[in-house]
């Protein structure tokens, strides 16, 4: 089985994944400014990633971060239930 990881950043969207035998690919395009998503697909072809032998795909979305931070496009509400590692913590990255 294999994994993968997609980051849809600003300008480009990466890709990582990785096989059970250890191998390790990477990819990256340009982000898909009308619709982000759609870039996720060209990384997964430029990877040769199977995705009906892919066991864990994990989503990263950067832009959406930096939208946060930046405080632009939106007025972003975040909520948490307590403290979280690794989260968004008073408008910065953590």
């Amino acid at each position: 089985m294999q994994r993968g990881a997609a980051d849809i950043g600003g300008t480009f969207t990466d890709l990582v994944s990785q096989d059970d035998s250890g191998r390790v690919a990477f990819s990256k395009v340009l982000t898909t400014p009308e619709d982000h998503a759609e870039g996720v697909m060209p990384s997964v072809a430029k990877a040769a990633l199977d995705l009906k032998e892919t066991a864990l795909f994990l989503h990263g979305s950067t832009i959406a971060i930096n939208t946060a931070v930046a405080r632009s496009q939106f007025a972003p509400c975040l909520r948490q239930s307590g403290p979280r590692r690794g989260g968004i913590d008073h408008g910065r990255a953590a």
